[in-house]
């Protein structure tokens, strides 16, 4: 249960700010003041990365835990539901296509059911019926059915398995308008990732802080590997394997002092 009212907490969540964050100051006081340059959410470069450093090729991404759901798995709207939308209307299809070849696939559907399953026949057997009777009268009735499932499935799939996600030490998801934060922290990922592969294949070094690694006990730790993963891709871009020198001079050269004389003697 929230502690603060509706207001308070819009209030509260309002006054976050998307730049120039505690996390952010820290990093860039530390690279400063260590005498690296660097520019401030670069929109030409996708993600606009809070921190772009070119002569490194590298965009310095700094991530607050909960925003970014770190260390949270959430997956994608398809695998939290078990079931794919597309599936179900490739399954509709097919139904489609085997009633329009054989009237009886309802009947023999019916039959291998209650085979399979411990229900009443009598019940599927009312479904079954009712089905051919809609279908009859509303030949659209399988495909308005889909739709409705598909619309279902994407206006309640955050319900269905949330409560197996597991919340991370330093990444908490809210009990109150859980649906709400989890599909925002679920965008936010889906967006990280798309610009990490954007600037991988366009030959950047992408470098995520998180903000629990920017603690007082933490910090110059962290900023160290930051500072070794700089150098190191500095030199893997900017190094040029040393050439043998040959030379084009030929061993017999002119020479441009007179002949040894012996100066002196008549």
């Amino acid at each position: 249960m929230d502690k603060l009212t509706p207001a308070q907490r819009h209030r509260c969540m309002s006054r976050i700010r998307s730049k120039d964050t505690k996390p952010e100051l820290k990093v860039r006081k530390w690279l400063w003041s260590h005498g690296y340059r660097y520019r401030l959410n670069v929109r030409s470069v996708p993600g606009s990365p809070d921190i772009v450093m070119r002569p490194y090729r590298t965009a310095i991404f700094v991530n607050g835990c909960f925003w970014h759901g770190h260390e949270v798995e959430l997956g994608d709207r398809s695998q939290e539901l078990g079931v794919n939308p597309q599936d179900l209307q490739d399954f509709v299809s097919e139904t489609n296509r085997k009633l329009k070849n054989d009237p009886q696939y309802l009947q023999d559907l019916e039959s291998e059911a209650c085979r399979s399953i411990n229900n009443n026949p009598q019940d599927l057997e009312d479904f079954v019926s009712e089905t051919n009777r809609k279908l009859k009268n509303n030949p659209q009735y399988l495909q308005d059915l889909v739709s409705e499932a598909s619309r279902i499935i994407n206006d309640n799939a955050s319900r269905h398995e949330i409560d197996g996600i597991t919340d991370s030490p330093c990444c908490k998801l809210p009990h109150t308008n859980r649906d709400f934060w989890v599909a925002k922290i679920r965008r936010n990922q889906e967006r990280d990732r798309r610009n990490y592969q954007i600037l991988h294949e366009n030959g950047w070094q992408v470098i995520v802080v998180w903000e629990c690694q920017l603690t007082t006990k933490k910090i110059e730790h962290t900023m160290r590997e930051v500072e070794l993963l700089l150098n190191r891709h500095f030199l893997d871009i900017h190094n040029t394997k040393a050439r043998a020198y040959v030379s084009d001079i030929p061993d017999a050269l002119p020479q441009a002092a007179e002949d040894s004389t012996d100066y002196g003697k008549k």
